[in-house]
């Protein structure tokens, strides 16, 4: 199989903010509502009744002035009794969201099992490759991530060319539940979304020819999170690794996520590891895109890797 039999697949990575619409609330001011006669003064309940006393019959200028201002009082005392049931009934939500908290990758006890190799090309045919969205279980999301809640699963398929050089063996594959797109809410924030994306199910020599081609010059991370090899995440580019037969991405976005409740100054708060970290959701959204891949991909990664029944590499 030529190197560039295989190449990963297009991905569309846009990222955007969309801020908590403003609160609107009902207010007024008693102060601006007058009772006015035709020289436009103010009058206090004494005078008014004084002058009730000895007043002549309203002319209709008056009586045209009195009823606006019998209006604008009846205006006033609705528009108050609506704001106060507003803030009766108004939800009640934290008006700055808490920080968000990283845990540690807490792999379970199910398995991740690559398919029988049946293909002339080496690869699994694509209905024998695992399913993406089991890939990561709600706890052990929960583990990275302690706040994630609504965890909702998106499967996908993915599909591929293949080609053997050495006998020009292959053609288009497709595996229909190779991809899953994970979507949650943490406090503050909706639409938060971790992707899984099965690159490649076939023999090792096979994924072997074809790493350099997923990896596209990224540097390896270090230990290899407990997979043969890892390739660090960009922001261009999820965190891939290999393990046995499988090759796969990995990403963790949340710069796309939305929000649900005021975050103050602008600023997201991150616990790691006894340590708080506030970024700037305007100015330091880099800073927050390499902490996704460096922090918390990884630990997604481990957990995968520790999960994945490595084949041995003399199976035909």
């Amino acid at each position: 199989m030529a190197g560039d039999a295989l190449a990963p697949q297009p991905r569309l990575r846009g990222h955007s903010w969309v801020p908590e619409p403003s609160r609107s609330t009902i207010s007024t001011d008693r102060k601006r509502v007058v009772i006015t006669d035709g020289h436009h003064r103010h009058h206090d309940a004494t005078e008014a009744a004084a002058r009730m006393s000895t007043a002549r019959t309203p002319g209709p200028a008056q009586v045209r002035s009195g009823g606006r201002g019998c209006r604008l009082v009846v205006m006033a005392l609705i528009g108050a009794a609506v704001f106060a049931a507003w803030r009766t009934c108004a939800p009640d939500r934290p008006e700055h969201a808490p920080p968000l908290l990283i845990g540690t990758a807490r792999p379970g006890t199910t398995r991740i099992a690559p398919g029988t190799v049946g293909r002339p090309d080496g690869f699994v045919d694509g209905t024998g490759w695992p399913d993406a969205c089991a890939f990561l279980s709600d706890a052990e999301i929960r583990a990275v991530l302690p706040q994630a809640a609504r965890i909702r699963r998106t499967g996908g398929e993915v599909g591929l060319s293949t080609m053997n050089a050495f006998d020009a063996t292959g053609g288009p594959l497709t595996a229909p539940r190779a991809s899953c797109t994970y979507k949650f809410e943490v406090p503050g924030l909706n639409g938060v979304v971790i992707r899984v994306v099965e690159e490649i199910d076939a023999r090792p020599e096979v994924v072997d020819m074809n790493w350099s081609n997923l990896i596209s010059h990224r540097d390896d991370v270090p230990g290899a999170l407990g997979a043969e090899n890892c390739a660090a995440g960009t922001a261009a580019q999820p965190m891939t690794c290999r393990k046995g037969q499988l090759a796969y991405d990995v990403s963790f976005d949340l710069l796309q996520a939305f929000s649900t409740t005021a975050l103050r100054g602008r600023k997201l708060h991150v616990r790691h590891g006894g340590k708080s970290t506030a970024f700037d959701l305007d100015d330091d959204r880099r800073g927050l895109g390499r902490f996704q891949n460096t922090v918390i991909e990884p630990e997604l990664a481990k957990t995968i890797n520790a999960k994945i029944v490595k084949a041995d590499r003399a199976r035909p």
